[in-house]
């Protein structure tokens, strides 16, 4: 096998993993609708194959990769909201070990977070998408005459962390959309990395190659999210504790971050 042959079967082996983990977790959602870990990784597979699809798309079939991104986009927006009740849901449980006494408060928000959830649930058409991803198996989405070289894709990943890094010594930690693009970014670059590192080898930093940093920016993602849906009212005892639980977990979320950020400054 030459090693352009070689190189595009790498390629679709790598796309095909993913899009079989995806199967997985679908099917897993579709037999355990109670389990929250299902929804997320179904959520973070999808993520990790769009990566790899938007890194390799100079070599992939235009019209299969769309309708495939396109599939899988609008199956992990359905549980968008599902994925921000469980993060609601964790986070109520952890403020009312903290303040017992809320308890009653709690329990009402828990019972609304569980509805909305197994409403999602209930609506996902898992066995239209377990379809879709076994045809998807099935079919080659590299381009049968693409010239694929290992060099030029190391300048291409070379370059994506580069700009990436930038990103992150640059980001306004007070603007929260630009924190959720550089999240996005950060994420991007470090599933790249997992799916291709027997290959490709790429001079990155510890904030991209950890999980620390978009774990941190995904706190402060959070606690936005939340406050924007429990809104504050001074009369109420426990909106107000909520609100310095939520501020404690930011602040503490911003510390990490600033020394993460720190870190990478350091070592311009």
């Amino acid at each position: 096998m030459n090693k352009n042959k070689a190189n595009r079967a790498w390629i679709t082996s790598l796309l095909h993993q993913q899009i079989s983990e995806i199967l997985v977790c679908a099917q897993q959602i579709k037999e355990f609708p109670d389990e929250i870990e299902h929804v997320h990784q179904f959520r973070v597979r999808i993520r990790h194959l769009r990566s790899l699809l938007s890194f390799f798309k100079p070599y992939l079939k235009r019209n299969k990769t769309k309708k495939l991104i396109k599939t899988c986009q609008s199956n992990a927006r359905h549980f968008s909201l599902t994925r921000e009740m469980d993060v609601l849901n964790l986070t109520l449980k952890d403020f009312v070990q903290r303040y017992p006494e809320h308890e009653s408060y709690v329990s009402d928000w828990l019972i609304k977070t569980k509805h909305i959830r197994e409403s999602a649930i209930f609506s996902f058409h898992a066995l239209s998408i377990i379809d879709f991803l076994h045809d998807s198996l099935a079919t080659n989405l590299v381009k049968k005459n693409a010239t694929i070289k290992k060099s030029t894709l190391q300048k291409r990943l070379y370059k994506w962390t580069k700009q990436t890094i930038a990103e992150v010594k640059n980001i306004d930690l007070s603007d929260y959309q630009a924190m959720h693009d550089v999240r996005k970014h950060v994420k991007m670059i470090r599933y790249i990395n997992e799916s291709t590192s027997d290959q490709l080898k790429c001079e990155t930093t510890d904030a991209l190659n950890s999980k620390a940093l978009s774990q941190q920016l995904g706190v402060l993602s959070d606690v936005h999210f939340i406050k924007r849906l429990c809104v504050y009212d001074a009369s109420s005892k426990a909106i107000t504790d909520f609100y310095e639980y939520l501020a404690n977990k930011e602040k503490q979320a911003y510390q990490s971050c600033y020394q993460l950020l720190e870190g990478e400054k350091k070592d311009e």
